[in-house]
């Protein structure tokens, strides 16, 4: 199929989900997280990939077979990996990626050509390097502090010695 012919494509297997056009959910094992594209862009700059989200018990990534959590739009429901979602939605999937979705649900507004011309992403959106320097010193934070209470749990373990000094 040309190109031109899969970007005209009629919407296709799509499961409506009665959300806003601004509206994006992501359920997790743990239940439903509810973004707006700034701030789904904004949480995935911060996550760690070892996320603080745990993906759905037995479900794929239709681009990947990799264990994928639900993504909801305003018009379509997929399941993609953790960072499927961050390309997905940051405009910047592989051309394998984009031409497997068009087959799937023909044109939408994430894959439209706003921001893909010929299968490939023209316009990704990019977090700022204040951003990713943010997200990573959060996570240092964070390992230091999840490091500090390790430390402090096995000091309570552990009995006090009792220091004998010969004198």
């Amino acid at each position: 199929m040309k190109n031109e012919t899969l970007s005209k494509m009629e919407a296709k297997n799509r499961q409506p989900t009665r959300l806003g056009i601004l509206e994006i959910q992501i359920e997790t094992k743990e239940g439903i997280l509810e973004f707006d594209p700034n701030g789904l862009a904004y949480a995935v700059s911060q996550w760690d990939w070892g996320s603080p989200m745990t993906p759905i018990d037995n479900l794929k990534s239709e681009l990947s077979g990799e264990p994928a959590y639900l993504v909801r739009t305003d018009n379509l429901q997929l399941s993609l990996s953790l960072s499927e979602i961050d390309r997905f939605f940051r405009h910047d999937l592989k051309k394998r990626e984009y031409k497997k979705l068009l087959e799937k649900y023909g044109n939408f507004y994430e894959i439209s050509g706003s921001f893909y011309v010929n299968s490939e992403a023209w316009q990704p959106m990019d977090i700022s390097p204040e951003a990713k320097q943010i997200a990573l010193i959060s996570r240092k934070m964070k390992a230091a502090e999840k490091f500090k209470t390790q430390l402090e749990k096995e000091l309570e373990e552990k009995p006090v010695a009792k220091n004998k000094i010969k004198l």
